[in-house]
């Protein structure tokens, strides 16, 4: 019994982790949706605190990291790569 306690105390623990972090800041009561349905213009702030006017869904991508290049091999969204990193070599299409 204390061997199964040993290994079931700490996976509760990160399941209750994981679980806790799932939720939106704010109670997610203003979740905007991303679908295909989405309305335009979209107003978002970048990283240096510019607020940048979308007026239609982007259509070129530039990966700035191999992970976010390989993402985009995932989600089939490669299409739209116009730009990569010097690292990125997975898939070996880009």
């Amino acid at each position: 019994m204390k061997r199964h306690t040993r290994f079931a105390i700490p996976f509760v623990i990160a399941l209750a982790t994981l679980l806790g972090s799932c939720g939106q800041p704010g109670g997610g009561d203003e979740q905007q949706s991303l679908d295909s349905q989405q309305r335009y213009p979209i107003t978002v702030v970048d990283g240096l605190d510019r607020e940048v006017i979308l007026e239609e869904p982007a259509r070129r991508i530039v990966s700035l990291a191999a992970s976010t290049t390989e993402m985009l091999d995932e989600i089939d969204a490669l299409q739209w790569l116009v730009g990569r990193d010097e690292f990125s070599d997975t898939p070996p299409s880009v």
